[in-house]
């Protein structure tokens, strides 16, 4: 289970990156300067609370792994209110999992997590830790070295019991045959197509006709009701564009944060890992050491750490808490290039290099980029609660919102005509659209509560103008009368003429003497699959749709572009789980075995959820 998580892991560095950030620390000075993990409880379960932050931080998770499945879609097409449901069902049914995983005393130990941290090459430059990517994913992340490791832990725990159901699941051969039965039949079918595009090209609707249709119709032909709205909005944005953070104050915290402060010496060791006090074998290496053969050579042929032995044995940078206590003391002692006696551990017995030594220095130039930051994000918290709890206060009587935002230093906004359905720019937002059309916005004539739109974004709305519906004439909808008329009467035709032709089919027809005598397109499928690629995969889908009799069987569908086909089902033959071949059974096998242990664990958590008490 550790050397599949450990795949994973490198398989999915980058993305791993972009939502849980650094996952082992060797900590340097001013690597904690976080944020917290607080926010607003989203949900708990048995009293533990799940934040926003752990949503957005599973939100970005899933995202990035859609995109990273799916080359061809962009961030903007990923919306987060339609992952946020389950994202949040996910989270709930993993907390639920992790503290009946305590309950029954799981763990990860600490030397579990470094075994499968110190291989991630996401976290290395050339082959080693890099301390300063380190410091820039902790800081964007907002996690701290234990919070992340628990959550780290949490997640290997639920994989290993995952692992469980997966290797404990079991599939009968009755099973098989029945999944078999179903994925592996065959089909043959005839059926034709009466294509909409040519009834359509062939009406021509005569102005009466187009007149009288109107007249019936015309409640389809009137105009939106409309608003005009008037807006104030608050965002961040706003507020930081005119501001600066002066020199004087990012020296001033960076003194604050630098008093007591020293410089720390990061280490750089390799060592070759024996699985005991051989001192035989150590002496061996010793010597070999002694004559000048390489340390990278050494441990390819000695070290029992196979992570490790073909880079050299390279551990990456310590900071003096990586590694167990001995280790690190060792270590400490040692110039660049030397080799220390042996040092026993739990893993084994150790003969440590020090490959190289860095400084780590707390410089105005290096850090003074992260405190301006940080100064504006503070100023502007600050400004933007004290501006909201105003816009609040003020916005509730006020007579004009243009006065209003003068008064407050805000721009002022005069929306588009809206209709209930939206529309552009703020009424893109469905909280705009309700609070328009309310009654107290629309009649009453107030100006809107203060609206929540998401990221930061806040908006009070009030009426403009109130646009009534009313019939539009029939010389500026004569376009929209025609498509209408002809959309309809192309149903009506093609609804006809279809209805004949399975009339026919039903009579004992055949689908090819049917379509030779309309003068239409048909096609027969031989030994058909669900999965077939060289067939139309609509047309298929239905085809598998239809359940099969001992005749023939009839039916007609309406495809996506609106044509009407008529299928004839002449055979269906089920398939035969020992007609496949042996490597198909393994993978027959293995899947739906994959798919019961799935369903058995989502039937675990579950029924822990029942038994927990779960607040959203």
């Amino acid at each position: 289970m550790l050397d599949s998580f450990r795949n994973r892991m490198r398989g999915v560095a980058i993305v791993i990156i972009a939502f849980i950030g650094i996952i082992f620390t060797f900590t340097g000075v001013g690597s904690l300067s976080l944020t917290g993990a607080g926010g607003k409880s989203v949900a708990s379960v048995n009293g533990d609370a799940i934040s926003e932050q752990d949503v957005q931080r599973e939100l970005q998770q899933t995202k990035a792994r859609i995109l990273s499945e799916n080359p061809g879609l962009n961030l903007d097409q990923l919306d987060d209110e339609l992952f946020r449901p389950s994202v949040v069902e996910r989270l709930i049914t993993n907390r639920a999992l992790s503290q009946r995983a305590a309950d029954l005393k799981m763990s990860v130990s600490p030397k579990t997590l470094a075994q499968i941290l110190l291989d991630v090459e996401a976290f290395q430059t050339d082959g080693a830790f890099d301390e300063d990517r380190y410091r820039y994913f902790i800081r964007n992340r907002g996690q701290t070295n234990a919070e992340f490791k628990r959550r780290l832990a949490e997640d290997i725990i639920i994989e290993q019991v995952m692992d469980g159901y997966r290797q404990s699941s079991f599939v009968t051969g009755s099973e098989l045959q029945w999944v078999s039965e179903l994925l592996n039949q065959t089909r043959d079918y005839y059926y034709l197509t009466l294509p909409r595009a040519q009834i359509l090209a062939d009406i021509v609707p005569a102005p009466e006709q187009l007149q009288d249709y109107y007249r019936t119709h015309q409640v389809r032909f009137q105009s939106d009701e409309q608003v005009v709205l008037e807006f104030i909005e608050l965002n961040r944005e706003l507020l930081t564009r005119d501001k600066t953070v002066t020199d004087e104050a990012i020296m001033m915290r960076f003194e604050e944060e630098s008093d007591g402060l020293a410089s720390t010496t990061s280490r750089r060791a390799a060592h070759i890992l024996i699985g005991s006090e051989d001192s035989a074998l150590i002496t061996e290496i010793q010597k070999s050491i002694a004559e000048g053969v390489a340390f990278s050579e050494l441990t390819k042929q000695y070290s029992i750490d196979f992570a490790t032995a073909s880079k050299g044995g390279d551990l990456g940078f310590t900071d003096g808490t990586s590694f167990p206590e001995n280790f690190e003391q060792a270590l400490a002692k040692l110039a660049v290039g030397e080799v220390s006696d042996p040092v026993s551990t739990d893993s084994g017995v150790h003969l440590i290099k020090l490959i190289e030594t860095e400084e780590s220095t707390f410089t105005l130039a290096g850090e003074s980029e992260r405190i301006a930051a940080e100064l504006m994000a503070e100023s502007v918290d600050t400004e933007f609660v004290e501006m909201l709890a105003r816009l609040r206060e003020l916005s509730y009587n006020a007579e004009s919102l243009a006065d209003l935002a003068t008064d407050l230093g805000l721009p002022a906004g005069l929306s588009e005509p809206l209709s209930r359905a939206g529309g552009e720019g703020i009424g893109a937002a469905p909280e705009v659209i309700a609070a328009g059309f309310s009654d107290e916005v629309l009649f009453d004539q107030f100006a809107s509560e203060v609206l929540e739109l998401g990221n930061d974004r806040y908006v009070v709305v009030k009426l403009k103008e109130h646009i009534l519906a009313r019939q539009k004439t029939f010389e500026e909808v004569s376009e929209d009368v025609r498509a209408a008329y002809t959309e309809e009467r192309a149903n009506q035709i093609l609804q006809q003429q279809g209805t004949a032709l399975v009339e026919q089919a039903q009579d004992g027809e055949s689908i090819e003497s049917i379509a030779q005598a309309q003068n239409l397109d048909w096609q027969v499928v031989l030994q058909a699959r669900r999965s077939s690629g060289d067939v139309d995969a609509e047309i298929n889908q239905l085809a598998f749709s239809m359940i099969p009799e001992t005749r023939a069987v009839t039916q007609s569908f309406s495809t996506r572009a609106g044509d009407f086909v008529v299928i004839s089902l002449e055979r269906n033959d089920l398939g035969d789980f020992s007609a496949v071949s042996e490597e198909d059974q393994v993978g027959l096998r293995r899947a739906v075995a994959r798919s019961m242990a799935n369903r058995e664990f989502q039937a675990y958590g579950n029924s822990l959820l029942e038994a927990s008490s779960v607040s959203r």
